[in-house]
């Protein structure tokens, strides 16, 4: 999507008169801790976030109206949430946990859930051909079932070259093929963007920008000076302490048109023992700091985990006891 220099420039226009992007807090802030709902939403409420990712399984055996009350009386709303679908592994987990769509999408839509997010793979053992008709007929499926409660499907590409090299075989890793990608999986898919692996891809803001409206969510997050070989996906730094052009990054965003909420997703040691509330706050103060992203309020829904199965994203671990995380609000 080709967008012109005008509409561009008046893209930029809105954003210097203060309509910035604004942040939803992402359970990997909270350092090595390991906090669930509704802990983490009283550390994001605390931290002064917008909006919460959520975890869909972690608030299954709850009600969508008591979760909705305790986002509205902590003044945040709910954000991105990961896709509860495994879809890169076997067929008999992916037919299980797409069983269990409906119910998890219905809740999230309840609760004000408009986007869930999931990252396909850089490579595989599987020749790409082969692989790709089998993902995108699990996330047509995918697909298909959250269109039925108004959420639309984000699809991440990882750039990082150790992950392009896991496999025998080169699978998508650029957004212009992902976008290709999602296309042919659904009108209501479309693609997540994450600085971190955007600039491991070694892509340009154009590539952003040329997205358009296909941008569905964003994730941040900075990355040492290292070269590519020795780039590893577990060492992101807080925005601002490495060598990624976030303010270019954000400002193609802009371009694009992108009017929605930004999740700084940060695994990794960056945070030692200090308490998972001063964890996001020490985020969200990075975040503040990249050019047109707001301090808080602003900006739209969002992003999927496989809760306390084991096949969900890098960040999501088994859960055990949770670390020294405040009272639930």
């Amino acid at each position: 999507m080709d967008l012109d220099e005008d509409t561009q420039l008046g893209r930029m226009d809105d954003h210097r008169r203060g309509r910035s992007l604004a942040l939803s807090f992402h359970p990997s802030l909270v350092g090595a801790s390991s906090c669930w709902w509704p802990e983490t939403l009283a550390i994001a409420a605390q931290s002064g976030f917008a909006a919460l990712d959520l975890t869909l399984p972690e608030l299954a055996s709850g009600s969508s109206g008591s979760a909705r009350e305790r986002l509205e009386a902590a003044g945040v709303r709910a954000g991105a949430s990961p896709l509860p679908v495994e879809f890169r592994r076997d067929e008999e987990m992916f037919r299980d946990d797409l069983g269990r769509l409906p119910d998890l999408a219905k809740l999230a839509s309840a609760i004000g859930v408009g986007t869930v997010y999931r990252s396909l793979p850089a490579s595989s053992e599987i020749p790409a051909a082969e692989l790709g008709r089998t993902l995108k007929r699990r996330l047509r499926a995918c697909a298909e079932i959250l269109a039925e409660y108004g959420i639309r499907l984000a699809l991440e590409v990882v750039g990082p070259l150790h992950r392009r090299r896991e496999g025998r075989h080169e699978f998508l890793w650029r957004l212009g093929d992902c976008a290709s990608f999602a296309e042919m999986c659904g009108d209501s898919v479309g693609v997540l963007v994450d600085s971190w692996h955007w600039h491991h891809a070694n892509e340009n803001e154009n590539a952003i920008v040329d997205l358009g409206e296909r941008i569905l969510h964003v994730h941040l997050a900075d990355s040492p000076d290292l070269p590519r070989e020795r780039i590893r996906d577990d060492e992101r730094l807080l925005p601002g302490e490495g060598v990624i052009d976030l303010d270019g990054f954000v400002r193609s965003l802009i371009r694009a048109g992108y009017r929605g909420l930004v999740s700084p997703e940060i695994p990794g040691g960056w945070c030692g023992s200090r308490k998972p509330a001063a964890c996001a706050q020490r985020a969200k103060d990075a975040c503040s700091r990249v050019r047109f992203l707001a301090g808080g309020g602003g900006g739209g829904g969002g992003g999927g985990g496989r809760g306390a199965r084991g096949g969900g994203l890098g960040w999501v671990r088994a859960r055990g006891p949770a670390g020294p995380c405040p009272a639930p609000p």
